[in-house]
């Protein structure tokens, strides 16, 4: 069996390569993805440790500090994630003999050539971005069975992107100006991504260009973008100088890709096609929640914001925070707004503490005891799983996760809560040892009145592989009580609740 390692799993193109594997390979894969809460990639110690004990065959390395702009002013920041992780990456995988794939960018070039930039052209970046990636580079190649593969403009369904960007500016705006003398290759990570695993199936090392064929600019691309989509959209154009930005880019990062061709690897296709490709998965994507019915995201007066989910009235809860030097505050609880979400009247809060791999749940509550929950994370890192069990829902035995951790100042997706509604089955998955994991509930518990469903009962849609890839638990070893690993399968019985008639209790 393959054992697959990725860095940036939850990024765009780590999203997609995740994806190509799974369709390629399927049961016969073991593939970790750690997210930020298990793995920091700047620490070498977590860095080396985790490659020793996983031993990947292969490592696809597409995490990076890619805020262009920001990089400026946080060059630290960026030579630590673009720089030094990728030295201990590569140092590891040379340790145990593993592939490296390491993707890099068309900004280590300065844009002045003229013509298409090929392997072999010195490279000369020009931001402080572009120089991380360069020497991120000679970095990779420490280990002697190491792609290193340039790419540009890359787009995806995970993740912000130009197309992203453009298409929600069209919902407001019927007038934008964008660059018109910057050249390049628009490339979809669902290209790019199978190109990948082609590679790390052969042993032809080396240093690679690649992304969608064809040559544009971004004036040419946002029309095209809005053509594709039917945005009626005036695109006007401006020049670079006109555009103010705090890095500099270059203005003609052209790619040659002939010597993938050469080395026998087959080319992506036209960028044409792909925007089109990618442009329909948005499509369903949206389709899908116009089908469900997806409630809208809620900003309080505080600026308290809940975030709707793709279950019908399940919303993740981004509390306003405030601080200085000396610290943080944020107001996690405040009845009012909860009630607007459907949660009661708080009764009881709970505490458990588990180690890592400890799966607890799918449990709800029958009526008349039915809970809504909010739940968070005051120590370690977890997966928070719900189902939604309404019979009469729109999302019936649907699924999502979220993960939850600690708030940290410096990373935006700490200190969300979840609130699950009465109706739900809800469990937790921690990702650390002694977790914290916090939730209130709005009516009283009740020892007789509990239920649950198999947590990898097959009539959910559950993406535990997933999970188990984010989180590095080895499915073997997860930590459940008998009852919950040898509940019943629901087999279709719509045995459970009708969410039109359930009550604050």
């Amino acid at each position: 069996m393959k054992k697959i390692l990725i860095t940036g799993g939850s990024g765009q193109l780590g999203y997609d390569i995740y994806r190509e594997l799974n369709k390629r390979y399927g049961d016969d894969v073991t593939i970790f993805m750690p997210n930020h809460a298990v793995l920091d990639i700047t620490d070498e110690k977590s860095v080396k440790q985790l490659i020793d004990e996983f031993k990947p065959d292969v490592v696809f390395h597409s995490a990076a500090y890619t805020k262009v702009d920001d990089a400026e002013d946080n060059p630290e920041v960026c030579f630590s994630t673009n720089v030094s992780a990728t030295q201990y990456i590569a140092e590891a995988c040379s340790s145990i003999d593993a592939k490296l794939i390491y993707v890099s960018s068309d900004y280590v070039f300065d844009g002045k050539k003229g013509s298409p930039y090929t392997e072999g052209d010195m490279t000369k970046p020009i931001n402080t971005y572009g120089k991380s990636k360069a020497i991120g580079e000679l970095k990779a190649q420490i280990n002697p069975n190491t792609f290193v593969v340039r790419t540009s403009w890359v787009f995806g369904i995970n993740g912000r992107n130009f197309v992203k960007t453009m298409l929600n500016l069209a919902e407001s705006r019927d007038k934008l100006t964008v660059v018109c003398d910057q050249f390049g290759s628009p490339t979809y990570t669902v290209d790019l991504a199978r190109l990948l695993v082609d590679m790390s199936e052969s042993d032809k090392y080396g240093i690679y260009h690649a992304t969608n064929e064809g040559f544009t600019s971004w004036y040419e691309f946002a029309k095209e973008i809005f053509e594709v989509n039917n945005k009626q959209v005036i695109v006007e154009a401006v020049t670079s100088k006109e555009y103010k930005s705090k890095a500099a880019r270059p203005i003609d990062s052209r790619l040659s890709k002939q010597h993938l061709v050469d080395c026998g690897f087959e080319p992506l296709p036209d960028y044409h096609d792909a925007l089109k490709r990618f442009s329909s998965e948005l499509e369903a994507y949206k389709e899908y929640i116009s089908t469900y019915n997806i409630d809208s995201d809620i900003e309080f007066a505080n600026g308290t914001k809940a975030i709707a989910t793709n279950l019908k009235d399940c919303y993740i809860i981004n509390p306003r925070t405030f601080g200085d030097a000396r610290g943080s505050f944020a107001p996690t609880f405040m009845a009012e707004y909860m009630e607007k979400l459907g949660f009661g009247n708080s009764v009881q809060d709970n505490r458990s503490i588990s180690h890592k791999g400890v799966f607890r749940g799918l449990h709800f509550q029958k009526e008349p005891y039915t809970q809504s929950k909010i739940v968070y994370v005051d120590r370690g890192a977890a997966f928070v799983v719900v189902v939604d069990m309404r019979v009469d829902s729109p999302t019936y035995l649907k699924s999502t996760s979220l993960l939850l951790t600690p708030f940290d100042p410096e990373d935006p997706k700490s200190g969300l809560e979840l609130f699950v509604p009465r109706g739900f089955a809800h469990g937790y998955l921690a990702l650390k040892d002694n977790t914290w994991y916090i939730y209130k509930i709005d009516n009283d518990y009740m020892p007789s009145s509990e239920g649950g469903v198999l947590w990898c009962d097959p009539s959910l849609d559950i993406d535990w592989k997933r999970l188990f890839a984010e989180g590095c638990i080895d499915e073997s070893t997860l930590d459940l009580k008998d009852a919950d690993r040898n509940r019943p399968k629901l087999d279709g019985k719509e045995e459970y609740f009708h969410y039109k008639k359930l009550e604050l209790k």
